[in-house]
């Protein structure tokens, strides 16, 4: 979306980068723009791309994402390392619309803070009271709205449609955004007549099960969209509703969180999710798209009530309350080794170097410089007693042959480890090749480098070895979806089995691809020409 938006804007030469976190970026230099995800960014720092030094504007779009758990430690090292490593005249523009300690990151980075309120549509926020069928407002003021349908996100769904815009609803998770998508459907669909061109797009989808249930909702004006989805149905989903053929979708907030679908109201049916609550940050950026710039004047973000006295509670906690400050999450020891692995891959030899970075990052700002200090001084510690950092000196360090192919890889080193001790024990012995493939993918899927899947199934009739089973039953069935795709079952056979959408085959199958790879180069690093091949 943004390489089309720079090319046809500027004329720019531009290129997407994402994905092949191991391969060589030289050739990103011949281009003027690179839009690319943050740890291809971070695999072009380890590897010394030498166009680094000549980028003139770097824009970390999504900044609060430091804050994230999983990928914050990544976002908060690349930033980092390009602030001491540009021009002195190179800008650096960090952008987000819900970070409360702004000040605090720009002092960590060396940055300034400007602030605009600007927005291309007036937002509101509100607390849906279904008892009362009332919009309530912060100012204490209401609005009355008719009962169009007995479940509360259908209703302001179709109160939405009824006067001519349209509506997103969050859904916590795929199984509830289908539900709600299919609800939706009904009420809808009893006044809804499609359009020729959403009759096109809604033809596109056939073949399999997911297929069938997404057209039907299509043509009644409503569709779900989640990771299950493969590319195809994600981009006909996304191009009925900027299109405004359909009034409404049902989407989980993960996935939608990296595509811009604009809807006059944005619908969050429950704060729940489990026995998690959703934060504020969250809460804020899915609202934060309410309100269709040049179709809309006002944008709706709308949080769903179960009762008066929960009215008042989520008006508070929600509606009125800002965002949590951004935290670090660079403490977290899996994170800190991963980065300290890829910074003295990357050239950075001395341990007072090394203590020096961490000092001028945001989790030394938050948490203290001695706390920062004492779990770098663990994660060198560990990555010595695995064998992929050797001390070079009194006080300077350099990878070894390990530590410099996994950095390289791009995978954990708990991922290498993992693979490691499978290739010199329960894979090395196995002389049935199917047992053996079995055997890898379970491997592979007990690595944290593998996806988690949410809402996967075992079929009635599959047996799991008892020797697999202690490798835990999400990492068994992971590996049963991925030996049906390397079999050639169809995506419906493979949906029907383990509620494995063509989506989730294609995240998983990258990701396996990857790690096969990786482990193909770990078992030449061990002089285990056999696993090597195998993996091959």
């Amino acid at each position: 979306e943004k390489k089309e938006f720079f090319e046809s804007m500027l004329g720019a030469k531009t290129v997407a980068a994402s994905g092949d976190l191991d391969e060589d970026v030289t050739y990103l230099g011949s281009y003027d723009v690179i839009i690319a995800t943050y740890e291809k960014m971070d695999s072009a720092l380890r590897h010394g791309a030498p166009w680094i030094e000549r980028v003139g504007l770097l824009v970390l779009d999504e900044a609060h994402m430091i804050g994230d758990p999983n990928r914050g430690p990544t976002v908060e090292v690349v930033l980092g390392r390009l602030t001491s490593s540009l021009l002195d005249d190179s800008q650096i523009l960090l952008l987000s619309a819900t970070i409360t300690n702004a000040d605090q990151l720009a002092d960590a980075f060396g940055l300034r803070v400007v602030r605009s309120s600007w927005r291309p549509t007036r937002l509101v926020e509100a607390v849906y009271d279904p008892s009362e069928s009332t919009l309530n407002y912060p100012d204490g003021s209401y609005d009355k709205i008719p009962v169009l349908d007995a479940d509360p996100s259908v209703n302001l769904a179709l109160w939405t449609h009824h006067h001519g815009g349209q509506a997103m609803i969050y859904a916590p998770v795929r199984r509830m955004a289908e539900s709600l998508a299919e609800s939706a459907a009904k009420a809808i669909g009893r006044r809804f007549k499609p359009p020729r061109e959403l009759e096109e797009c809604a033809e596109s989808l056939r073949g399999t099960e997911l297929d069938e249930m997404l057209r039907s909702m299509m043509l009644r004006g409503v569709a779900f969209h989640h990771a299950g989805l493969s590319v195809h149905q994600r981009r006909v989903v996304e191009e009925a509703f900027r299109e405004r053929l359909l009034p409404v979708v049902v989407a989980t907030p993960t996935l939608s969180a990296g595509v811009n679908l604009p809807a006059r109201t944005v619908v969050i049916p429950d704060v729940k999710k489990g026995q998690l609550e959703m934060t504020v940050m969250d809460f804020k950026q899915l609202v934060g798209r309410a309100g269709r710039p040049g179709f809309d004047e006002v944008g709706l973000g709308v949080i769903v009530a179960r009762g008066r006295r929960r009215v008042r509670e989520l008006m508070r906690k929600y509606v009125m309350a800002q965002p949590e400050p951004v935290a670090s999450r660079l403490a977290d020891l899996r994170s800190l080794r991963f980065h300290v692995l890829g910074l003295v891959v990357s050239g950075v030899r001395s341990v007072e170097s090394l203590r020096s970075f961490i000092r001028g990052t945001l989790a030394a700002a938050q948490l203290g410089r001695q706390p920062m200090e004492r779990a770098l001084s663990d994660a060198i510690s560990w990555l010595e007693a695995v064998g992929m950092i050797r001390r070079a000196g009194p006080s300077s360090i350099a990878p070894t042959r390990l530590g410099r192919t996994v950095a390289e890889l791009y995978i954990m080193p708990e991922t290498a480890l993992i693979l490691l001790r499978d290739m010199r024990s329960v894979l090395s012995g196995e002389q049935d090749p199917d047992m053996w493939t079995f055997r890898a993918l379970v491997s592979m899927c007990s690595t944290p480098d593998m996806p988690e899947i949410a809402g996967l199934q075992m079929p009635l009739d599959e047996q799991v070895p008892s020797e697999l089973a202690n490798r835990g039953i999400s990492a068994v069935l992971r590996a049963m979806v991925l030996r049906a795709w390397i079999e050639e079952e169809s995506e419906n056979s493979i949906y029907m089995k383990y509620s494995a959408g063509p989506g989730d085959v294609h995240v998983l199958s990258e990701a396996a691809t990857w790690i096969a790879r990786s482990a193909a180069q770990l078992a030449l690093v061990i002089s285990r020409s056999d696993q090597f091949r195998l993996f091959e």
